[in-house]
């Protein structure tokens, strides 16, 4: 059987490999046993003595670190299975889309699906993307395998090298500050904070303005875009969205203002598009927690000043899709002293930092926590009940969150009825 151009090897080979390991942590576990019953029977036949002594405490050590080596393979064998289960299903998702643009009359080689007809020329770009969203997620997975797999390294000379790496994505995936950060005390009204950021503001600011009239510039920086739809000084709710992977580039701020937008018109209330933060640009980026880390921090300042000028009671809704949930679940994890909102949607996650919501905090006195990830969403192919690329899916039954039947792919759920109405019912719990 032909392997799938992904990034890891055939889930055939990996499964061998998992056999293979595995067979040697049992041989390891045997060798062990059979040393210990040698030195058992020794003692037993009246074996002693200073070197006998020596002799035994030298085989306990070697004992043990057999028995730590054969632990690292256990774990091992377990990450490598899940992972070939997963490359399993991207390979059967792969070789359906083949099958079926085969059936359409096209070709594929090496990957990438042919057109010879000039009336086949759109469907073969259509299959081509589809194609290079499962080559996206087989990067993915091969990142969080080997990410998952280097957590059992013990510390080497590399780790210097790994801190320097860890601190320049931190410096780059540090949030701009903001021109003007939104101000808690609410006499500075929403329509000044506007006119204070479009002063001056850059061209490309202002061809946003021009292009979603009614939208209120809140915060404004470098990489760093607040926006509102609808008064918040005035609304009795407000919801603030917080997207993901490639949200915040330039070809994609438009389109991440038009949700927003949407989003404001189906459900009412004040919607906040909160790109406070700088996130990952690629789903390979999207394979690391630092961005959402730092961007947490920024989102918890952000919804404290929120909270603070809109009163007490204005019900405040955090919508957190996909990367954007990790944001928004380590900004709400209890350890950090929690998140002031009300409710949080978890839509198409890949994990939220935390195992459930006993490990989240709202600031609220009725707080909701709701979930929903399609069963055609591709995001679970990172992530299960128990884990996960960035922890356990929270529309999975034992994370505790309210599940939502969503439909629909990745990028869906902000059209879904079934999401729309529990935005609504959320504004007035």
């Amino acid at each position: 059987m032909a392997s799938p151009p992904l990034a890891l090897p055939w889930s055939g080979t990996l499964e061998a490999v998992t056999t293979g390991l595995d067979r040697g942590g049992r041989a390891i576990i045997l060798s062990r046993d059979i040393n210990r019953g040698q030195w058992s029977t020794a003692t037993h036949q009246g074996l002693h003595g200073v070197s006998f002594a020596a002799a035994r405490r030298r085989e306990e050590q070697i004992t043990a670190r057999r028995e730590a080596a054969a632990n690292l393979i256990e774990t091992a064998v377990s990450v490598l299975s899940r992972v070939a289960s997963a490359q399993a299903a991207l390979e059967a998702e792969y070789d359906r889309v083949v099958e079926t643009a085969r059936s359409r009359g096209l070709t594929e080689v090496a990957g990438t699906i042919i057109a010879f007809t000039d009336d086949l020329l759109e469907e073969a770009v259509i299959f081509n993307v589809m194609l290079g969203r499962i080559k996206e997620e087989g990067i993915l997975l091969d990142r969080h395998c080997a990410g998952r797999l280097e957590m059992l390294l013990p510390l080497t000379p590399f780790d210097d090298r790994r801190k320097r790496c860890v601190a320049t994505l931190e410096d780059l995936y540090t949030p701009a500050p903001a021109r003007l950060p939104l101000p808690e005390d609410p006499t500075v009204s929403a329509a000044q904070l506007h006119e204070v950021n479009m002063a001056g503001a850059e061209d490309g600011l202002r061809e946003l303005a021009d292009q979603f009239p009614g939208m209120v510039v809140l915060e404004s920086g470098d990489h760093h875009l607040v926006a509102a739809f609808g008064d918040i000084d005035a609304a009795e709710s407000i919801t603030t969205v917080v997207s993901g992977v490639g949200s915040a580039t330039p070809g994609a701020v438009a389109g991440t203002l038009d949700r927003g937008r949407e989003l404001h018109r189906q459900v009412g209330g004040a919607v906040i598009v909160w790109n406070g933060y700088r996130p990952p640009e690629s789903l390979i980026d999207g394979g690391q927690d630092i961005s959402a880390r730092l961007g947490a921090v920024e989102l918890r300042n952000f919804m404290r000043s929120l909270t603070e000028r809109s009163g007490p009671s204005v019900t405040h809704t955090v919508v957190a899709h996909s990367y954007g949930s990790l944001v928004v679940g380590m900004a709400a994890a209890k350890k950090s002293g929690g998140l002031d909102a009300d409710n949080i949607v978890f839509l198409g996650s890949p994990g939220t930092s935390v195992s459930g919501v006993d490990e989240l905090q709202l600031n609220s006195p009725d707080p909701h926590i709701v979930a929903a990830r399609s069963a055609a969403d591709p995001i679970g192919i990172v992530g299960s009940g128990y884990a996960g690329l960035h922890g356990p899916d929270p529309s999975s039954d034992v994370f505790g969150a309210e599940v939502l039947p969503a439909t629909g792919g990745h990028s869906d759920y902000f059209r879904d009825p079934v999401v729309l109405d529990a935005l609504r019912k959320l504004q007035h719990h």
